[in-house]
């Protein structure tokens, strides 16, 4: 029996778009609640409410084993004032390599449409196509126990169909991220 060393992750949502509204980064308490059932510690940091500025803090007061970097939105879909959310992102990524060399794992909605430019641009070690919760805690499974070579990539939408739907997660709601999107967006 193959007993697991808990891990520490850094859960990150980077999205930082207010409009029309700001939306709660549902993945992260998705995540975090996956994870914290598998045995593993985890801590939430929005760019949004907790602003980049604190990100070098938080690294080095959690020092995580693991950092997990979700990525919602590519650009924010305006044709007439079109914006990238790359470059924001590649800045975000400086900052985490500044601060640590653990392995990075990229996942989220934008990541699951360009999963190898984003792999190639922001240099992740493993990115998470598709939905999270299960493939996340496979691949942290896997990192422990790597008796062989772990493809950067992994599905979690291959299939599907095959499979019995994974059964979701309860959320794991950190209360100050719950208070800002309540008083923010509603």
């Amino acid at each position: 029996m193959v007993v697991l060393m808990a891990k520490k992750i850094l859960l990150i949502s980077a999205n930082t778009e207010t409009f029309p509204m700001p939306v709660y980064p549902l993945s992260l308490a998705r995540l975090a609640g996956a994870l914290e059932e598998a045995g593993h510690r985890t801590k939430q940091f929005d760019v949004l409410v907790h602003g980049l500025e604190n990100l070098p803090a938080a690294l080095e007061e959690f020092n995580p084993d693991l950092v997990a970097l979700s990525l919602r939105n590519l650009d924010n879909i305006d044709a007439e004032d079109c914006y990238s959310y790359l470059e924001g992102y590649s800045h975000l990524m400086r900052l985490i390599r500044a601060r640590t060399q653990v392995p990075v794992i990229l996942g989220g909605s934008a990541f699951s449409l360009f999963p190898e430019e984003f792999m190639q641009r922001l240099g992740g070690n493993f990115g998470v196509i598709g939905p999270g919760e299960g493939t996340l805690c496979s691949l942290v499974q896997d990192l422990e126990d790597a008796p062989a070579p772990i493809p950067a990539l992994a599905n979690g939408s291959q299939n599907r169909a095959q499979k019995r739907p994974e059964p979701i997660s309860r959320g794991l709601h950190d209360p100050e991220l719950v208070a800002y999107y309540w008083e923010s967006g509603g």
